[in-house]
């Protein structure tokens, strides 16, 4: 679910840091903050300046901050109630059972038979007119050219043109009908009764009315019950992964990846309205001013190593983010607009904005990195994939989300197992058992 919360905000984020590659792939040069901007020269040195796009700050205390301000509670929703309850009020054009009662249903192969030889006989009417009134049009035209000579040339011509004319206007009649009875057959599809997964498989992806069973029907969520834990997913993916690495991502295939390996505070629904994962977070909080986000974390979160996920986590990731010589431009787009991350205890982090503005809410979501991994090797290899460390990294991840990679066999394919220390901490399930213990992502290039 995890691909449900964050992929999408990856995505979103790419496409904005593209604006920002076009300015930050330049020279070194000092702008008019003071700060230095990223030099992308293969063949020059960058000095390591850890955090150095920060502006000096010194927080002020967690208990300042909280009783001198006045605080609204944000969501924090759990991603698969969210889309259980909106697939309970949607319209059922699939159901999960295989036993269904017989309907008076037109089959669609024998539908697009049917329209494929209506519209050959149509097609054949409309040229044996146009011959036929042809023909009639030299006939009149012979006739009264041996009566009027000249005139005569003039009587076919028109002959011709009227012809033509009343030829359009019958092949226009005739297309508005077909198209009002697509339409209608369209319509009498959707409106039809669900169909099993079955016949969704079964289903010819020849119209919206069928896209829309075949999407309904594999869409579904599994109920209680129904879910075979030990399940393998395969799916396709366009192209190969180039880092695993989630502040390296700068590809769909590496967006699938990341969002089923890695963690991350907040997400979003289908109409791009912001919320906490109740995976991650416990509580979610902004200041009435606007100028501080407090999130409190919490304390179950293990990344793959075994290690506890932390608040000093994201604050670190922040500032790996805010460094120059890393060359992470589109992740950095939007997280640059932040003034300070400062995680107060392991739970508690706030992040502090330079003003109380509508993306506020977009900038605190950036990926999220194991600072007692990092913190050792990025100032030895600031581009994160160089040294002997980052490249053994890179193989085999230390992962915060649901799945760590097991395999991965470059241009074949990327294999991911379901990580149980996910969800059991302590002998105890904390949080949902992911329905697949293995999901197989065999690379089609285009």
């Amino acid at each position: 679910m995890k691909s449900f919360t964050h992929r999408s905000t990856f995505r979103l984020t790419l496409l904005v840091g593209a604006l920002a590659c076009l300015t930050t792939f330049a020279d070194t040069s000092t702008d008019t903050t003071g700060y230095t901007s990223l030099n992308t020269n293969a063949n020059q040195a960058v000095e390591f300046d850890f955090a150095d796009l920060v502006k000096p700050f010194d927080p002020p205390a967690l208990e300042e901050i909280v009783s001198g301000n006045e605080w609204t509670d944000k969501p924090v929703l759990d991603a698969v109630e969210l889309m259980r309850e909106r697939q309970e009020g949607e319209q059922a054009l699939a159901t999960s059972g295989d036993q269904q009662e017989i309907r008076d249903e037109v089959n669609p192969q024998q539908d697009d038979q049917t329209a494929v030889t209506t519209e050959s006989v149509s097609m054949s009417i409309f040229t044996l007119t146009i011959i036929g009134l042809s023909v009639f049009s030299l006939l009149i035209g012979w006739v009264a050219y041996n009566q009027f000579k000249q005139a005569g040339l003039l009587v076919v011509l028109l002959c011709w043109v009227a012809s033509m004319i009343g030829i359009f206007l019958m092949r226009d009649t005739e297309h508005t009908e077909h198209t009002e009875h697509t339409e209608h057959t369209e319509h009498t599809e959707h409106t039809v009764g669900p169909v099993s997964i079955a016949e969704a498989l079964a289903l010819k992806n020849s119209s919206v009315a069928n896209n829309n069973k075949i999407i309904s029907a594999m869409g579904r969520l599994a109920q209680e019950g129904e879910v075979n834990f030990s399940a393998e997913w395969n799916r396709h993916t366009a192209g190969d992964i180039k880092s695993t690495n989630p502040l390296m991502i700068s590809s769909t295939a590496e967006f699938d990846v990341a969002g089923l390996t890695n963690m991350g505070l907040f997400g979003f629904d289908w109409n791009f309205v912001p919320f906490a994962s109740s995976d991650v977070v416990v509580s979610w909080q902004t200041s009435a001013d606007g100028l501080y986000d407090k999130v409190v974390m919490r304390d179950d979160l293990l990344w793959s190593d075994g290690t506890a996920i932390t608040a000093h986590d994201v604050a670190y990731s922040y500032q790996v983010i805010m460094t120059s010589s890393v060359p992470i431009p589109a992740v950095r787009s939007g997280t640059d607009q932040l003034k300070y991350v400062h995680a107060y205890d392991d739970h508690t982090v706030i992040f502090f904005h330079n003003e109380s503005l509508a993306t506020n809410v977009w900038n605190i979501n950036f990926p999220v990195i194991p600072k007692h991994i990092y913190e050792s090797t990025v100032p030895e290899d600031p581009t994160m994939a160089k040294s002997e460390a980052h490249v053994a990294l890179d193989e085999n991840p230390i992962t915060g989300g649901a799945y760590q990679i097991t395999k991965r066999a470059r241009g074949q394919e990327i294999v991911l197992k379901r990580r149980e220390s996910y969800y059991i901490v302590d002998g105890k399930e904390v949080r949902r058992k992911p329905n697949f213990e293995t999901i197989r992502f065999h690379i089609v290039e285009n």
